[in-house]
């Protein structure tokens, strides 16, 4: 199983884990992480093949891959499955991460909500907005002693695809809702930005959102750990 990200200089990190099935017990296990040469089906290739080499690994016993949908994984053509069929194992499985493919298919149903386009434009400013500034961070923290210390400071919900980041921030937004409420009206007279989450938050229709995503995303998050247990039965059957 692999996938990459960027670190903070801009560099590609790619991280490999591997997935062992003995007499019906599967163990995972952290390989390696580093940098490619590029994010080509080719590079990723030799990066894999070139730590399996380091590490002893037999790569004539790979049975399968665990990646996301990008190109330079999947392709039929030029894919890194694909090279791998090739090269190593023409019965090779290539599984899709279903986390991806739950996560793709909530966006589908979602994309043509304004509401839910509005929840994230809130989520994604109340964020900013107490991260940014000291002055407003402070002034939360005060307005959620002032309450009752119902709540905390709005996570983070972009920068990546899963959705119990965004059901994190939801109940956030539920929680703290009150001290939010208080602590932008005392700024949206003089702060632009504040009055416009303020609206955003106070919009009757709005609220009723708040609530309903709820008990959809913990269906969601429960299927997400269901499709890590199918995973691990499909590797265990050696399928």
């Amino acid at each position: 199983m692999m996938d990459g990200s960027t670190d903070i200089s801009g560099d590609e990190q790619e991280a490999v884990f591997v997935r062992v099935c003995n007499r019906g017990h599967v163990t995972e296990r952290f390989l390696t992480i580093g940098t490619p040469t590029s994010t080509s089906s080719e590079h990723l290739f030799d990066f894999v093949i070139n730590h399996f080499e380091e590490y002893n690994i037999d790569e004539d016993r790979l049975a399968g891959m665990g990646s996301d949908g990008a190109a330079n994984m999947v392709r039929v053509r030029t894919g890194l499955s694909t090279r791998l069929r090739q090269e190593i194992n023409a019965e090779m499985v290539n599984i899709h991460c279903l986390c991806h493919r739950l996560e793709l298919a909530f966006r589908d149903v979602v994309k043509s909500s304004k509401l839910y386009d509005k929840l994230m434009t809130l989520l994604i400013g109340l964020h900013y907005f107490y991260k940014k500034q000291y002055k407003n961070k402070s002034g939360i923290l005060r307005a959620i002693e002032a309450v009752g210390n119902q709540g905390r400071l709005p996570p983070r919900v972009t920068g990546t695809r899963w959705m119990p980041h965004l059901f994190n921030g939801i109940n956030c937004l539920m929680l703290t809702f009150r001290a939010f409420e208080a602590h932008l009206s005392t700024l949206c007279h003089s702060d632009p930005k504040a009055e416009g989450l303020l609206r955003i938050n106070a919009k009757q229709k709005f609220c009723c959102v708040h609530a309903v995503p709820s008990g959809k995303f913990q269906t969601l998050t429960k299927m997400l750990k269901i499709s890590r247990t199918i995973v691990d039965v499909f590797f265990s059957l050696g399928l």
